[in-house]
């Protein structure tokens, strides 16, 4: 934590694991719930009813069965075929179940405010943040996507059990969120972990996008980002251009593969300006990265579903943990120095030189991401009704 001064609403935390998407994921999900005690919460944007699915609802499922109150919540946009008869079924058994938003009710399509953070929190103690939806595409299989969670013991569940409460209650205010947390008043060999929450429209909220600012900002020699689905505002592109010219390594990993090729063909329509602004690109691959995870001058990281596009700005509800300790952020570093930069492409200026017929064709997909991001978010409610 050298150099980093500003300890604000961090807690102390008793354990925390990089978890990667696939069987690791799965086990260590699958502990959490059944050694449950009294409540779980659990949030996430897309449930598939598939084999992997339904493994995830018998254990809690199990775990109501054995006295734990279970409240489970997930987004009727992202989840739109999730059965709504078993969801009902789960409500008469006791289970605290519902949609985040009707995808269709009463003949009108609900696109806005989606529930797009995957959050499990147990006994209020033990916390799974992340990127990872459930279901075979993002945890079984040989083609697992590239995705991570990072599992947390600590008062912060604490914190993390009320905000679900509120979400899942549809409360309109976080008033002394941080508050009730025991604040760290000097810097220590432990590791601290805060909450960071974007749900500008309900509670105005836009934390995480304020706290990759302020690192960015104060970054001295290398910011790194995975992300899914890049599509900078100006104002953070420029943040970035900034640190490359203060001589900050900026690298940004990037898909090749995605399960939205519309928007990887908007992210590629600024390649080249973020190519000639100094700054690296690396594309993985080999399956769909649907990782959102930021380090920064191997001291600070941040990891949950909030993604650098206008939807996760000012559109989703999005969850992220942000960690601040040198030897944890330093050893996932050097994992993906080992285990994934070597698997990657880098992108050199001459890929970007294309003809006219492509460039238009990278124009046309960003105006069209752009211009639906803004009409979906703003001019239709969501979990509202």
């Amino acid at each position: 934590m050298i150099g980093h001064k500003d300890f604000s609403n961090y807690v102390e935390c008793k354990k925390a694991t990089l978890v990667k998407a696939g069987d690791e994921f799965v086990a260590t999900l699958f502990k959490m719930i059944d050694q449950a005690k009294f409540n779980i919460h659990f949030h996430t944007y897309i449930f598939y009813y598939d084999e992997v699915g339904k493994k995830v609802l018998e254990r809690l499922i199990a775990a109501h069965q054995r006295g734990v109150s279970v409240y489970l919540m997930i987004d009727g946009f992202g989840s739109f075929n999730f059965p709504a008869k078993v969801m009902e079924e789960m409500q008469q058994m006791g289970i605290h179940a519902r949609f985040f938003g009707h995808w269709i009710r009463g003949g009108r399509i609900h696109l806005g405010r989606r529930l797009h953070s995957k959050v499990v929190v147990v006994d209020s103690f033990r916390c799974l943040v992340g990127g990872i939806n459930i279901g075979e595409p993002f945890l079984a299989g040989e083609k697992v996507w590239l995705d991570y969670a990072l599992y947390v013991q600590g008062s912060i569940g604490a914190q993390l059990h009320r905000y679900c409460s509120a979400i899942f209650d549809k409360k309109h205010h976080l008033a002394k969120f941080h508050q009730s947390l025991v604040p760290v008043l000097q810097p220590s060999d432990a590791i601290l972990v805060r909450t960071s929450i974007n749900d500008f429209m309900w509670f105005l909220k836009r934390d995480i996008e304020f706290n990759f600012r302020h690192e960015i900002s104060k970054a001295k020699s290398e910011v790194l980002l995975l992300q899914s689905y890049f599509l900078p505002w100006p104002s953070f592109y420029f943040s970035l251009k900034r640190a490359v010219k203060r001589g900050v390594r900026v690298i940004l990993v990037l898909p090749k593969i995605s399960d939205v090729p519309l928007f990887h063909l908007a992210t590629q329509f600024y390649y080249e300006k973020l190519l000639k602004a100094g700054i690296e690109i690396w594309e993985w691959p080999s399956t769909v990265l649907h990782a959102k995870l930021a380090l920064i001058d191997g001291h600070w990281m941040s990891i949950g579903s909030f993604n650098i596009n206008f939807t996760s700005r000012y559109g989703n509800v999005e969850v992220n943990l942000d960690i601040l300790n040198a030897t944890f952020v330093a050893e996932t570093r050097r994992y993906l120095e080992t285990g994934i930069f070597p698997l990657c492409q880098k992108i050199e200026c001459r890929d970007t030189q294309k003809g006219v017929w492509y460039k238009t064709k990278l124009l046309f997909a960003y105006f069209t991401v752009i211009f639906s991001e803004i009409f979906s978010k703003f001019l239709i409610k969501g979990d509202r009704e």
